[in-house]
């Protein structure tokens, strides 16, 4: 009996440390890239975060009858102050360059409307 809970025992054993090894490795990659990822979209939150409080300020401003007095670029090129009247200037930043969509389809032909006098030339009517 005690040789076979043994065997047993020593069956599992072997089992158990053959495999581990290999399986705790791959663990640990995934582990350590779950970590970047995620320390990646902190950072990320962090600056959605002031953006969005700057655009909260914006809407704000606009809702206060607050008036725009000014806009320039930023100096690298990564947004835009936005400076009001009442209360202040607000940094907008320029998100990252998305892929480019696919193209839409062609619209149909519009109509031609009489342009009166004016010879052959001939605008498009608006509806």
């Amino acid at each position: 009996m005690y040789k076979k809970i043994l065997l047993a025992l020593l069956m599992v054993a072997i089992t158990l440390g053959s495999c581990c090894k290999e399986d705790l490795d791959a663990i640990r990659a995934d582990l350590a890239n779950q970590a970047a990822r995620i320390s990646a979209l902190e950072e990320w939150q962090k600056m959605v975060n002031i953006n969005i409080l700057d655009l909260q300020s914006v809407v704000s401003a606009v809702q206060g009858n607050d008036c725009v007095t000014g806009i320039s670029e930023l100096s690298d090129g990564s947004g835009h102050v936005i400076t009001f009247s009442k209360s202040g200037a607000v940094t907008i930043k320029h998100g990252e360059k998305g892929a480019a969509g696919d193209k839409g389809e062609t619209g149909d032909k519009g109509e031609t409307g009489d342009n009166g006098d004016k010879g052959e030339r001939r605008q498009w009517p608006f509806r």
